[in-house]
């Protein structure tokens, strides 16, 4: 297979990270009014925020349920990063799986598996949002709680009526952009 092809295959099979690319390096800051009309709207529980800006308002569920829903991908149409722990179905570290992570201290995070940047040690690139206030593409140290890092609670999920992408994936010019364990909230 070519990198054209599969190029073409990672497109088809993982639209929801093609439309968050869009917003890559956004911040809750300079772009607040757009994330907020964007986000909320996807959600049930957060619908009539007025921002994404604070504490309150941990904004990766409903940025991951808004990329979903417009890539025509269910969703769990929660704010709430634990919600995406059931959803779907298990599989493996894959382009575009959904990570919903625990961090250390205990919080809740939910973003998308892109590809190992060390598999041996677990470090994974990431794309999501809310990570250091922006949308963005982190690595991510998931070797568990027990080691002091992010877990993966329940594996990475699937959307169990969607084909799934073969394996992980590093398209030609994707970078890091933040550090290990850059979620805000």
């Amino acid at each position: 297979m070519t990198a054209t092809d599969r190029m073409a295959e990672v497109k088809l099979l993982a639209p929801h990270i093609f439309i968050g690319m869009r917003m890559l390096g956004w911040d809750e800051f300079r772009h607040d009014k757009d994330l907020t009309k964007y986000v909320w709207p996807a959600t049930d529980d957060c619908r009539g925020l007025h921002t994404v800006i604070g504490s309150n308002s941990a904004w990766c569920s409903g940025w991951a349920c808004a990329v979903c829903k417009e890539a025509g991908l269910a969703t769990t149409r929660s704010g709430s990063a634990s919600s995406w722990q059931g959803f779907g179905v298990s599989c493996g570290y894959t382009f575009g799986a959904i990570l919903p992570i625990q961090h250390k201290e205990g919080g809740h995070h939910v973003n998308f598996f892109l590809w190992w940047i060390d598999e041996a040690n677990h470090i994974a690139a990431c794309l999501g949002a809310n990570q250091n206030n922006m949308v963005s593409i982190g690595a991510y140290n998931l070797s568990g709680n027990k080691r002091g890092h992010d877990e993966v609670i329940t594996g990475p999920r699937w959307w169990a009526n969607h084909a799934m992408t073969k394996g992980p994936y590093q398209p030609d010019g994707w970078k890091i952009g933040t550090s290990v364990g850059g979620s805000t909230r």
